[in-house]
């Protein structure tokens, strides 16, 4: 059984430094084994250049792309995601193939990136055990491709990257959680103290311990 602290522990591990399993200049995505659970998780935002991959959210049949399953999606991601696609999903058939279960996850812009290849491998025949994600931005509706799968879209307190882009819709309606609040002294990170993974990471752990 995998749970959703699980999982937003492999997006913590994402920006552990290690070497990604499937990488580009501005994308990462790692492979991993939790809990006999095959884990696809897609790192956030660490850099200049990343940033201005989250922030190419225009609209995407102003670009010339729509895609024919996915439906508006995200631009930046989604090319981020078609960069990767086809040996993640080669990897996903063959785990499929020998019965084995996997999960999908990410953080932040890895959340965007995670839900919109959960559901292009949705297209593609995989069956996903679980797909959660945490600081969850809009990467578009995707078709209701993701719908049915086991797993929830996580927003932490006040987490403002969970409200951009605006004009995208999000496949699930967020999940809220509750890290501790910050300090009453001034707080350097301000409103994104929310979003920082270990503040995910203390939610999730809170979460699992609540009654």
């Amino acid at each position: 059984m995998i749970t959703d602290l699980d999982l937003v522990l492999a997006c913590q591990a994402t920006y552990s430094g290690a070497p990604p399993t499937w990488t580009t200049d501005v994308t990462h995505a790692y492979l991993s084994v939790v809990n006999g659970v095959w884990v696809f998780a897609w790192e956030g935002t660490t850099d200049l250049a990343e940033w201005a991959v989250d922030f190419e959210a225009i609209p995407v049949d102003e670009r010339g792309f729509n895609h024919d399953a996915l439906g508006w999606v995200h631009k930046g991601w989604w090319d981020d995601v078609d960069s990767l696609a086809k040996p993640m999903l080669a990897q996903a058939h063959s785990i499929q193939a020998q019965g084995q279960r996997m999960a999908c996850t990410g953080h932040s812009k890895g959340a965007g990136e995670a839900l919109i290849f959960a559901a292009l491998a949705a297209t593609d025949g995989i069956k996903w055990d679980r797909v959660s994600t945490f600081g969850t931005p809009h990467p578009g509706a995707l078709n209701g491709l993701v719908t049915s799968a086991i797993g929830c879209d996580y927003r932490n307190r006040s987490d403002p990257v969970c409200d951009v882009p605006w004009y995208l819709g999000r496949p699930r309606p967020l999940t809220e959680v509750k890290s501790e609040p910050a300090p009453s002294i001034a707080d350097p990170w301000g409103p994104l103290r929310d979003h920082h993974i270990a503040e995910y990471v203390a939610a999730m752990r809170g979460k699992e311990i609540a009654p």
